[in-house]
């Protein structure tokens, strides 16, 4: 797999990319993490996308999962059980009024007595809030916390009922 030339602060300058890939031959064990533009140990071969997962997800690109689901498995009405899960961190009174199908709910202020577990340390979980800002919150946390697979929807809910489902009631 091919590391991205986007990060998290735009686009990575191409001579910078260059100097990685001469740098990680060199030194094979080691792969370039995205977030912090470190080099760190490699344990597994799927290190290289792991590390180098964004801290946030677009809407699109959370829709494109949706819909991969929905081809795998046609009668699934969410992707909850597939290669990620949706961690929804909103209050109980939000998530009455919307949510996406296949949650698991457990509000912000609850998560740090339930994340272990509640939580697959494994497992690629997104993080779902109103406008994204207290998921990217919590994402960051839970990777302090050993869960290096976590991504916050960017945007948040509200960017979905705008952009992806319009049908989706707003607050």
């Amino acid at each position: 797999m091919q590391l991205s030339s986007m990060g998290r602060m735009g686009r990575i300058p191409s001579n910078y990319l260059l100097r990685c890939k001469r740098y990680s031959r060199r030194l094979p064990n080691l792969v370039l993490c995205a977030e912090s533009m470190a080099a760190v140990p490699r344990r597994s071969a799927s290190d290289v996308f792991w590390h180098c997962m964004d801290i946030e997800i677009s809407i699109h690109d959370l829709a494109g999962h949706f819909q991969a689901a929905r081809s795998a498995s046609p009668g699934a009405a969410s992707p909850g059980s597939q290669n990620y899960y949706l961690l929804d961190v909103r209050e109980a009174w939000e998530v009455e009024i919307c949510a996406l199908p296949g949650h698991l709910h457990i509000p912000m202020g609850e998560l740090p007595d339930r994340a272990q577990q509640e939580l697959d340390p494994e497992a690629h979980i997104i993080v779902v809030c109103h406008h994204g800002r207290r998921s990217l919150i919590v994402a960051r946390w839970l990777r302090e916390q050993g869960f290096e697979r976590v991504q916050s929807l960017a945007g948040g809910l509200e960017a979905w009922a705008c952009q992806i489902d319009t049908t989706m009631p707003r607050y």
